[in-house]
């Protein structure tokens, strides 16, 4: 086995490799390679070769991501580009994955259940995220005052209905524009402002 091998650099390399191969064509001998390691030593990390391999790495993305969003966060003061933030984190982390995996819109079956188990944990951390940014914004009276949890959890899921027609259809400059118009939308409504106004004074 060789010196210095670890979870750690044999996920690295699988995210290199998964860049040039593909998920479909890539096999354990193109990571064990450049690693000088027999498909052994791999599996002495990851018992279950290949698809123990990818469930890593996607968990690795899953911290990743969190770790952005986390960052895009703690920069805005203002609770709306703290969501913002957070939705644009979100969508960028879905076009990585896709980009990555280099898989079509309707996945493999056994790729696919590893990757909806990982959406579970996924989406559950990003609704706590998204209720403690709607509470904040409550304590500054910027959001209406509601259960944070249920507007979270109502968000995630238009969220979840968005990302994928966002991520595969267009390019990045129009998915962040779609997206400003729909936090505009959920911020400020469909109502015109000078209509409410009137007839609030009517």
């Amino acid at each position: 086995m060789a010196k210095n091998l670890d979870r750690k650099k044999i996920l690295d390399l699988m995210r290199i490799q998964l860049g040039k191969f593909g998920f479909d064509k890539l096999t354990l001998a193109d990571i064990g390679h450049p690693l000088g390691v027999k498909n052994t030593a791999l599996y002495h990390y990851f018992p279950g070769g290949k698809w123990e391999l990818i469930e890593a790495m996607l968990n690795t993305e899953e911290e990743n991501v969190i770790a952005k969003m986390r960052d895009a966060v703690a920069k805005e003061n203002d609770p709306r580009e703290k969501l913002r933030a957070m939705v644009l984190a979100i969508l960028e982390h879905t076009r990585s994955l896709r980009e990555l995996l280099d898989v079509p819109r309707e996945m493999g079956e056994r790729l696919g259940a590893i990757y909806s188990n990982h959406e579970l944990s996924f989406n559950q951390r990003v609704i706590e995220m998204i209720a403690a940014v709607i509470a904040e914004g409550q304590e500054k009276k910027v959001f209406r005052p509601r259960d944070p949890l249920h507007l979270a959890q109502s968000l995630q899921f238009i969220l979840h209905r968005l990302h994928l027609p966002l991520v595969y259809e267009g390019s990045h400059v129009s998915m962040e524009q779609r997206i400003n118009e729909f936090l505009d939308l959920l911020f400020y409504g469909i109502v015109d402002k000078e209509y409410t106004r009137e007839r609030h004074l009517s």
